[in-house]
């Protein structure tokens, strides 16, 4: 149960999800027949597994965050390398950079994997925002 002016997010258990998903996993060993570089037919293919791999991050990120404590530098530089890797694949998708970017995030969720599975969800505080008067309609 959540205390008033605050919810439990589960980022490490969101990483977790998406890194685990069947279809990302069909991309894990590279393009091939199971992750096909044509995205016209939907299912796995390089595309949806980059943008899984960055939410995967993403969320990987929230939950080191939200942990407390120190995070390894080298992790992180790992996490930014791979990220930046994605934008540049999405923004110019050249095939042979589809392997080394999957293997470096695989290994990073790998190495991740027994501290995310201990980890509670996050107990975020919720800031009240400014709302606007809604004018009374006769």
């Amino acid at each position: 149960t959540s205390e008033p002016g605050h919810i439990d997010v589960p980022f490490a258990a969101t990483a977790l999800w998406a890194a685990m998903l069947p279809a990302l996993m069909q991309c894990n060993g590279g393009i091939s027949q199971s992750c096909p570089p044509d995205t016209q037919h939907g299912g796995a293919n390089p595309l949806s597994a980059l943008n899984t791999w960055n939410y995967a991050i993403n969320n990987l990120r929230a939950a080191l965050r939200h942990a407390g404590g120190s995070v390894d530098p080298t992790l992180t530089a790992y996490m930014t390398q791979v990220q930046e890797a994605i934008q540049g694949f999405l923004q110019y998708p050249a095939l042979e950079r589809f392997g080394p970017i999957v293997a470096t995030a695989s290994q990073i969720f790998e190495a991740m994997m027994p501290w995310l599975r201990q980890q509670a969800p996050a107990r975020l505080q919720l800031t009240p925002t400014a709302t606007a008067e809604v004018p009374q309609t006769l």
